[in-house]
């Protein structure tokens, strides 16, 4: 029944209208009627030729779905049947099963009568009542099961010097809903030089509550926190999808009680992309900045009119393999072989983080490593003192941005000479002419036209990565010249994320909600639940 989607009830009938034409008898159709019974009235509706398939598809389903119905409540029939034929079981045991599923029968009891009196409407509701049901059901088949006396609960016992305090309640929010518990609490006395006494709840620990939340419950609310577009919007999304309510405080609360361990997990795991020798391993670097409040940004220079700052960088870096090139020699990506890493960390301590996950990815195996970045120093401070060997690539857009920059200082804004020279050095960069263009540059310079200072910055720019801009070379070996991959992880990875309008961040709270983002775009979130225990060991190895 889940499998079925949208259903329609009722009948269709094939009609045909006569009438005369010029004095000859003439008959019009067919024409499709749908009728259906709403109490004591019969409703009809003419359905329009391009709606025809579709109509029908949706009646044969719902006669499907009346099918299942009665087939569900004849297996249920059944069960009684069978149950009444087995009087050595207990009777605790009987009432046990006879009712746990009161609410999804009674929904379904319910169903089926108004699809049988033709009183179901459309039919929407019968899939979003039957969960609820379900859920019901499920929370009430969880209470019992960890409330049943014979469960064996590790730890439940008195230790020496330990007080039980019996039937503590606790409230706890699960996939199904919300369940109460009466556990047993033990508590231990300060002894010695202990400051404070000591107490425990052994069915918590066993279940693994994690600040009155179940493990599944946890692993939604990071899920819904770092891909939702904020905290209030995953509370929504919970809401709508899982029909659980959660507020958008709780759900940042777990993010950032969550993130730490997430986040050493997803650096240490194995990657969900098998560590395979590859012809080209390539690691982009990138900034972006992050609203912050103001504590945050208090004395930090930055780009405000006033000399202040709004915001605090955001690293992100991305690691990605190639295999192969296009008809035309050009780069393509390995699919989903891309995997980030985010910091708000310095430059300094962001790079080993960058090449511990290059290593993770496989970098030791692959045949040329390749990083790609744009002029920032700090990039290329990385590039030297982590990856020493690799290609360094300047992004090939970033330099001819600074081509226009150069020959608009040289020839002035907006000048057809200015035009005429950005595509003439373009050129020289596209065949690894980086010397000449320098050459060139300095010489319109000596003649003293434009504005030196900016002139002498842009010609720094291309003598200080000249040897990073040898594209034809990188072309010809078929490189990508373009760090478009992690200039797009900026918008996907942070900006979705933590740049939407009106946000501002601590820098714990961001770079929490990061890392959990990273994990999962990387699929390193799933992994983390299982080591947590999230399944027991038959459902690991089945996993």
């Amino acid at each position: 029944m889940a499998a079925l989607e949208r259903m329609e009830r009722g009948r269709l009938s094939k009609q045909f209208v006569k009438g005369q034409k010029e004095g000859e008898p003439v008959t019009r159709g067919p024409y499709y009627v749908l009728q259906r019974r709403s109490g004591q009235q019969v409703l009809k509706e003419r359905v329009p030729l391009e709606r025809l398939p579709t109509v029908q598809a949706d009646i044969l389903r719902h006669e499907e779905f009346k099918k299942l119905a009665d087939r569900y409540a004849q297996i249920t029939e059944e069960m009684g049947r069978l149950q009444d034929a087995q009087p050595e079981i207990k009777k605790k045991d009987f009432d046990f099963q006879s009712d746990q599923l009161q609410e999804t029968q009674a929904f379904l009891a319910l169903a089926r009568e108004q699809l049988r009196s033709g009183t179901a409407g459309s039919g929407a509701w019968i899939d979003q009542g039957l969960r609820i049901a379900l859920h019901k059901d499920g929370c009430r088949l969880l209470e019992q099961l960890l409330q049943d006396p014979g469960l064996d609960i590790p730890g439940d016992e008195s230790e020496p010097g330990e007080k039980c305090h019996p039937k503590r309640l606790k409230e706890v929010q699960t996939v199904l809903g919300t369940i109460r518990l009466n556990r047993s609490y033990f508590y231990r006395g300060a002894v010695g030089e202990e400051l404070q006494g000591q107490g425990r709840f052994p069915l918590d620990d066993a279940l693994g509550l994690i600040n009155g939340y179940s493990p599944g419950m946890a692993k939604l609310m990071c899920r819904a926190g770092a891909m939702s577009s904020g905290y209030e919007a995953a509370s929504a999304d919970l809401k709508a999808y899982a029909d659980l309510q959660v507020d958008g405080r709780e759900i940042q609360r777990m993010i950032n009680l969550k993130a730490d361990s997430i986040e050493t997990h997803a650096r240490q795991c194995v990657p969900v992309q098998p560590v395979k020798p590859v012809d080209v391993l390539y690691v982009s670097v990138d900034g972006t900045g992050v609203p912050m409040v103001a504590e945050e940004v208090q004395g930090r220079a930055g780009k405000q009119e006033d000399g202040s700052s709004k915001t605090r960088e955001a690293k992100l870096g991305c690691v990605f393999t190639q295999q192969t090139t296009d008809e035309e020699g050009r780069a393509m990506r390995d699919p989903d072989s891309t995997t980030y890493i985010s910091s708000f960390a310095c430059a300094k301590d962001f790079g080993p983080l960058i090449r511990a996950e290059a290593l993770r990815r496989g970098m030791a195996f692959a045949s040329i490593v390749v990083l790609l970045g744009d002029g920032a120093a700090w990039i290329w401070e990385i590039a030297r003192t982590c990856f020493p060997f690799a290609v360094h690539i300047v992004d090939f857009f970033h330099a001819c941005e600074h081509l226009s920059s150069l020959s608009e200082a040289i020839f002035g804004k907006g000048t057809q000479q200015a035009k005429e020279y950005r595509y003439r050095w373009q050129a020289y960069l596209e065949v690894d002419q980086v010397g000449a263009l320098i050459a060139e540059a300095k010489g319109w310079l000596s003649q003293s036209m434009g504005e030196g200072k900016e002139t002498l910055k842009e010609i720094g720019y291309f003598e200080n990565n000249q040897s990073r801009m040898l594209y034809g070379t990188f072309r010809a070996n078929g490189y990508f010249i373009g760090s478009g991959v992690v200039e797009a992880g900026c918008k996907t990875v942070i900006g979705q994320r933590v740049k939407q309008s009106g946000m501002l961040w601590s820098l714990s709270g961001a770079d929490n909600v990061l890392a959990v983002r990273c994990a999962l775009m990387n699929g390193d979130f799933e992994s983390y639940w299982r080591q947590q225990g999230f399944f027991p060991a038959e459902m690991k190895k089945a996993a």
